[in-house]
Formats: structure tokens, sequence, C-alpha cells
């Protein structure tokens, strides 16, 4: 790890404050990246106010206000937010989540228009599946959905990494306002 990676301690953002906590503690940061998400797998009837509304505040709300805090803090630089692929293709077990990280596309695209006049620019990236070790790889789910990429394998997150890294680098200058799938070829429709 690079000795200029500040990484944060965990933090539940879903409790109001928390956000401005985590910027006191990070000091001025030249770059920003939140790939933070809450989800749990709920079906329609399972659905709960406060259910819905963590979904809400941890993926939208302190999106927003990590966004707002580093603008305060920079003339510069780049910013970048995660989504889930979700407008390619239906998340019925998770349609909190699926809802709060396609608010996610449109927090970059609007936030890119007003923090371009301070010279940030803002982009959202769609990893598609990213084998995180969060699925058993002996599983037929896990198998049946590499099978659906184009070199039969799960994206790695160094895969994602180097996108992420392109992008706020120099020769990433030109892009921003954009919603960037790279999902491997992923086919949702097998």
């Amino acid at each position: 790890m690079s000795d200029d990676i500040v990484r944060l301690k965990d933090s539940d953002l879903s409790v109001e404050g928390n956000v401005e906590k985590l910027f006191e503690e990070a000091g001025k940061i030249d770059h920003l990246v939140l790939n933070h998400a809450y989800s749990t797998m709920k079906e329609l009837g399972d659905w709960t106010y406060e259910e819905i509304n963590r979904h809400l505040i941890t993926n939208v709300t302190a999106s927003m206000l990590f966004i707002q805090a580093y603008s305060k803090q920079s003339s510069g630089g780049c910013i970048t937010l995660f989504t889930s692929g979700q407008s390619k293709g239906p998340m019925s077990g998770e349609i909190p989540y699926a809802v709060s990280k396609e608010a996610i596309s449109e927090i970059g695209r609007q936030s890119a228009l007003v923090l371009g006049e301070k010279n940030i620019r803002v982009n959202v990236v769609n990893p598609g599946p990213t084998d995180t070790g969060y699925m058993d790889k002996e599983s037929d789910i896990y198998q049946d959905i590499a099978d659906r990429f184009n070199q039969k394998r799960w994206g790695t997150p160094d895969d994602i990494a180097n996108l992420v890294l392109f992008l706020h680098s120099d020769k990433g200058s030109w892009i921003t306002g954009e919603v960037i799938s790279s999902e491997g070829g992923f086919n949702r429709f097998n």
C-alpha cells in the first residue's frame, strides 16, 4: 500500500456525523473513491421503513455528504463512485439496494457538472460481479456467474483498480460525468 493512501477506520455511514468524522480523520485528500455499500436481500413483502432508509442513508446520503466535504477542501482532483449494474438487469431480491445504487449514477452526473467549475472530475464505475471473497468458489452459482464472462472468470479487485487508477491519472483527465461499466463482457441473460 502506498504511503499516500489513507484507509479510514470502519464507521457506520448511516449514523449522522460519521462522514464528517471520517473526513476530519483523513485530513486533506487529493482523490476520493467511494466504494462503500449497504445491501441486504429482502423480498418485496419484507421491506420495512427502517431497512429502505438504511440503504438510502448509507448509499446515497453518505455519498452526497462525502462529495460535499471533498468539494469544500479541494480545488481539483477526482471522485469515483461505485454502482452495481442495476440498470443493466433486474435485481429483484435487492430492490432497496438497486434503487439506492442507481441514485449513485445520477449523483455522479449531476456532481460532475457542478464540480467541474472547481476542476474536480466525477465518474461512476459499475464493476460487475467482482470476486471479493463474498461467495463460495465451489458453489454452482459462483461457476454459473464465471461462465457468463467472456474470459470465464469473475472480475478481480485489480481489474477495477486499474480503471480507477486510469480515471484518477492525467490520462483520464478528459473523462467526467460518466457511468462506466467495466464488466468483462458479463452476460446477465444467459
